[in-house]
């Protein structure tokens, strides 16, 4: 067993590609799970940039950030620095005159107004508030990612989308992979029966186009909402569905395993022995085809990532800001005829390439792990 783990050891550090697409993984992972600490914006957050500035600085801070970021001069506003404060009961005079001193202590001017809503607004007639809108910007070092034309941080759109659609395809792959394993241990060591009723219900979802279900039962889920926790939910939910209807191939290729397995004379000798069977596929046949189960749930995470991120572009999402939700409002709005190819080709080469390195990693574990690839 030691030698084994040595030659598979070395196999692997010769293997450069699998490094390189482990990287590549890993990567995407970590942009995942690390970007939206380093984001500016949030996932529905347009990119504005406010400076308060003195009456007399106001121009020439204008001017300063058209220069910048080459904006136009309809993409700059310049207005009287204020501050809202809405009043709870326009009836209370405490809360009036409280809040009415409060502003004038710091030299601005109060107005008060009980329609449409109650409230007072402080003016300070010394103060400028300047507003840029970015929109349509490419990648720079403000804007890793770029702009798009409707003022969204690509990066932060890339990244919390990313979060999403992963978080929904490993929960999918998971799924897939337990249950699977899980019956095509019981249909290969069984055999009679439960091996013809789990081929059945196998057949029958290979017969079914299971993306076809998907979206069917993605009519019956809505996406949205302000409870907390709604968009956990939603994952939660689209990771199950794909899950549930990607498990047959699973269960067939594990069932060939272990029914070859059963022939073996460990596995007899077990039997001999009076191991009940939960212990004999436990202890004896399911370590043998641990490696195969990986690269099984490999497989299964690339399978799961597509098809979740087809789901995204077709409008079943675990939420708003999805990856492949956004890439698809991108495509409505035209981005890609506007010229904003950055908006389009970042975050779907981001997927692309995490789909293409899983399947690449695959096939170098399949040379190392099995003996006859590893020959040739």
């Amino acid at each position: 067993m030691d030698k084994e783990r040595s030659v598979v050891w070395l196999l692997l550090k010769r293997n450069i590609g699998f490094w390189i697409c482990l990287g590549i993984v890993l990567f995407v992972v970590l942009l995942a799970i690390v970007g939206p600490l380093f984001a500016k914006y949030g996932p529905q957050e347009t990119v504005t940039i406010v400076r308060i500035v003195n009456a007399s600085d106001a121009n020439r801070v204008a001017e300063e950030l058209r220069e910048r970021y080459g904006l136009a001069p309809a993409d700059i506003s310049i207005s009287m620095y204020s501050i809202i404060k809405q009043l709870s009961n326009t009836t209370n005079t405490t809360e009036l005159n409280t809040l009415a001193e409060e502003c004038k202590s710091q030299g601005m001017q109060v107005k008060i107004y009980t329609q449409p809503i109650p409230r007072i607004e402080c003016y300070d007639p010394s103060k400028m508030m300047v507003v840029a809108y970015i929109r349509s910007k490419p990648p720079s070092l403000d804007f890793p990612f770029g702009v798009d034309k409707q003022g969204y941080d690509v990066f932060s759109s890339t990244v919390y989308g990313l979060r999403v659609s992963l978080s929904v395809g490993v929960i999918a792959a998971i799924v897939a992979t337990i249950v699977g394993t899980v019956l095509g241990l019981l249909a290969g060591y069984m055999g009679g029966w439960v091996d013809a009723l789990i081929d059945a219900i196998t057949n029958l979802l290979i017969a079914i186009p299971t993306v076809f279900l998907m979206l069917m039962i993605g009519l019956f889920y809505v996406v949205g909402g302000s409870a907390v926790g709604r968009e956990v939910q939603n994952m939660v939910f689209l990771g199950l569905t794909v899950g549930l209807l990607s498990w047959q191939w699973v269960s067939r290729a594990v069932r060939a395993q272990v029914s070859a397995l059963k022939a073996s004379d460990f596995v007899s000798v077990s039997m001999l022995s009076g191991n009940s069977t939960i212990k004999i596929i436990f202890k004896d046949i399911l370590p043998n085809i641990a490696s195969y189960i990986f690269l099984v749930f490999v497989i299964q995470l690339a399978n799961a990532l597509g098809t979740v991120v087809t789901l995204e572009f077709l409008g079943i999402k675990a939420a708003e800001w999805s990856l492949f939700a956004r890439i698809n409002q991108y495509l409505m709005l035209g981005e890609h005829w506007s010229g904003n190819w950055w908006t389009l080709f970042i975050p779907g080469a981001i997927v692309v390439a995490m789909i293409a390195s899983l399947y690449l990693m695959v096939l170098s574990l399949e040379e190392v792990f099995n003996p006859r690839l590893r020959k040739a």
